[in-house]
């Protein structure tokens, strides 16, 4: 979110000024225009903050469970953001607290505070809080916000343990495969000459050029590779989209993705709409959530549907990136009439499925990883064997 300064005209041409917090400017022109305005311009008053760093999970939760307590306690914002300024350790966390600190001393509320600290919260986080704030619940509402970004957060780190198994067995692979090119191969030159067959004289020949290369020269190629390469080509919404994609289409895999995918807006749409954020803003906001463009692509067609008036249940049975039973119980609350307390159920449901799913996704992954490695030191030991049996050959003839 961002707070933006604009002048508008009215009816009458009379030039109005003002603030406004939106999620971007085409949100920003919305707003104005709902009130009967004309925008002439717009200034973004927090640009210089979209470039904090994000603040870490574990100070997130604590500021959400802790400010919540200690609202509920009788508090006020202001003294409960300086008690947990002398709480935390990180020195950003410490910065961004200070800041709202100073926000809220000013007499802006705790939602603008947040609005103006740009990337360092969540974007749903200044929704959640408006709508504590103009309920009279904010204490409740920073507890509800603790717990969803605690659920975020045991997901996450599956997810990321789902994924290091298999890169450590590509970088021991790599290791081993170099070692063998580096080292093993030119050993077995030394004393084979051009007896060895023509498939190893070439990886000798690779290996042998690697060799006169400076080894900062390579470290420096491979990070830059990894840090700067990847993250760009990452980044290339065409490229973004087909990886997307692929990632529901893979046989297996796919729907165990989906499961995941499934249970992540369940989670964020059952916290959002529970916590008094309209549907359709709910859903735009689980949209921007999803972290996959195809998936962000579908629900924001499902989302178009809904605004024509179509049931919700309806319009996202015309998207294939959820799980079926999703939108059978979405269907179960609309018809009852209790849309949130389903979604809460539901998400507890999926959350659970989604542990499972990202398990079994560990467990195919591994055996491929093994056979596949297995295979490349396999081809290796292979280039090494022959000439030595080609020479043993020989000997004995």
């Amino acid at each position: 979110m961002e707070k933006y300064s604009y002048r508008a005209m009215d009816k009458t041409g009379k030039v109005v000024k003002g603030k406004l917090i939106a999620s971007n400017p085409e949100e920003l022109k919305a707003q104005i225009t709902k009130n009967g305005l004309y925008i002439v311009s717009y200034t973004s008053d927090n640009a210089d903050q979209k470039e904090k760093k994000r603040m870490s999970d574990k100070d997130l939760i604590t500021l959400c469970n802790q400010l919540g307590s200690m609202l509920k306690a009788g508090l006020s914002i202001a003294n409960a953001l300086e008690m947990l300024y002398s709480r935390v350790e990180s020195p950003d966390s410490k910065k961004a607290l200070s800041s709202m600190y100073e926000s809220v001393q000013k007499g802006n509320s705790l939602s603008d505070a947040v609005a103006e600290m740009g990337n360092t919260f969540p974007s749903m986080m200044f929704n959640m809080i408006k709508a504590g704030e103009m309920s009279g619940e904010l204490d409740s509402t920073m507890r509800n916000l603790g717990e969803h970004f605690e659920n975020e957060s045991k997901m996450n780190k599956q997810i990321k343990s789902a994924t290091r198994y298999p890169l450590m067995l590509l970088s021991i692979c790599g290791i081993v495969v170099l070692l063998m090119m580096l080292v093993v191969m030119p050993m077995m030159a030394e004393g084979m000459g051009d007896k060895m067959p023509a498939s190893t004289l070439k990886l000798i020949a690779i290996g042998d050029k690697l060799k006169k290369i400076p080894n900062l020269i390579i470290i420096g190629v491979v990070i830059a590779f990894l840090v700067i390469v990847i993250p760009m080509i990452r980044k290339i919404p065409g490229f973004k989209m087909k990886v997307d994609t692929l990632k529901l289409k893979v046989p297996k895999i796919g729907p165990l993705i989906k499961q995941v995918y499934t249970a992540r807006f369940a989670r964020n749409l059952a916290t959002l709409y529970d916590n008094g954020i309209e549907l359709i803003e709910s859903m735009q906001m689980c949209s921007d959530l999803m972290l996959n463009s195809y998936v962000s692509t579908l629900m924001d067609e499902a989302i178009e549907r809904i605004k024509k008036g179509e049931p919700i249940s309806v319009a996202m049975s015309q998207i294939n990136c959820f799980d079926p039973l999703l939108i059978s119980m979405i269907y179960v609350g609309e018809e009852s009439g209790v849309l949130g307390e389903v979604l809460g159920q539901t998400a507890d449901y999926f959350d659970e499925e989604s542990n499972f799913a990202i398990k079994k996704i560990i467990g195919m992954i591994n055996p491929v990883m093994l056979l596949l490695m297995a295979g490349v030191v396999g081809y290796m030991l292979i280039m090494i064997m022959t000439p030595m049996l080609s020479m043993y050959d020989s000997a004995g003839a």
